[in-house]
């Protein structure tokens, strides 16, 4: 490369917060031990030197993505089980404030507590059936995503 070394492009992605995760195979023809620990150094992920079989390269590039995907992965299941644990953990009390809203409605008639106080109560419950619907659905999907559906 005429203007920048391999080594340096490499430093530059891994300073770059949105770069800093892509993994690096360098294919050059350097191939002295120092050029191999500074390639690594530089955050490398493998080193192949010229000349290189086709088929080595498809291979360490395969490894390298099946790494990515195996974190990718992991955090997948890392977030999934996340929602799982707060849907659940809101549900039930969600559903505590459903069920007084629910019995505020049934026995505070209107007249009893005036129109306004019970439109306000109305929309109480409706939002915390909304909401308890949600995380119901929440929990269904996250269980799907899990395998424990």
């Amino acid at each position: 490369m005429p203007d920048i070394s391999g080594f340096e492009v490499a430093q530059q992605m891994k300073a770059d917060p949105e770069m800093s995760e892509i993994p690096i195979i360098f294919l050059t023809a350097l191939n002295s031990t120092a050029d191999i620990v500074k390639g690594f150094q530089v955050g490398g992920n493998d080193f192949i030197s010229k000349p290189f079989n086709k088929e080595e390269l498809i291979i360490r590039v395969t490894h390298q993505i099946s790494l990515v995907a195996e974190e990718l992965r992991k955090t997948i299941m890392g977030r999934d089980k996340l929602y799982s644990v707060i849907a659940h953990d809101l549900r039930s009390p969600m559903g505590s404030i459903k069920m007084v809203l629910n019995m505020l409605i049934l026995n505070l008639p209107s007249e009893t507590i005036g129109e306004e106080m019970y439109e306000l109560l109305t929309m109480a419950n409706q939002t915390t059936e909304d909401v308890f619907s949600l995380l119901d659905n929440l929990l269904k999907w996250t269980k799907s995503q899990i395998g424990k559906l």
